[in-house]
């Protein structure tokens, strides 16, 4: 049995953490290979899009988790319907932050190196 609050928390907390397992996999993935090796488009950089998904998306989280009265501005972005305050759910969103971050800084961490070994 659960409570109404831990009822009415849990699909957020589960799809959060499955967020989390997926830049799980994603940051696993690009410290193992290049990630560019999959995307072939030659018009746009598809792994660029990919970065700029995952840093929105990590943006819009770090905002939503945000408590309403440390917010500065009433804008679109920062008023949520729903605010996140469980701390499961807080604890998932920090987890995917975290791996979205990492596999940020290693997307970066490749692409500089390749640029610094093709300027030697």
């Amino acid at each position: 049995m659960t409570d109404e609050r831990t009822a009415a928390s849990a699909p957020d907390a589960d799809s959060e953490y499955a967020i989390y397992l997926n830049l799980k996999r994603l940051n696993l993935l690009s410290k193992k290979t290049d990630l560019s090796a999959f995307f072939d488009g030659e018009d746009v950089n598809q792994l660029e899009l990919l970065c700029n998904f995952v840093s929105d998306n990590l943006k819009s989280r770090l905002r939503a988790s945000k408590p309403i009265d440390l917010r500065d501005n009433a804008d679109e972005e920062t008023t949520v319907a729903k605010v996140m305050d469980g701390p499961e759910v807080l604890s998932a969103i920090g987890k995917g932050v975290r791996e979205g971050l990492e596999f940020l800084l290693c997307v970066i961490g490749k692409l500089l190196d390749v640029s610094v070994l093709s300027c030697l």
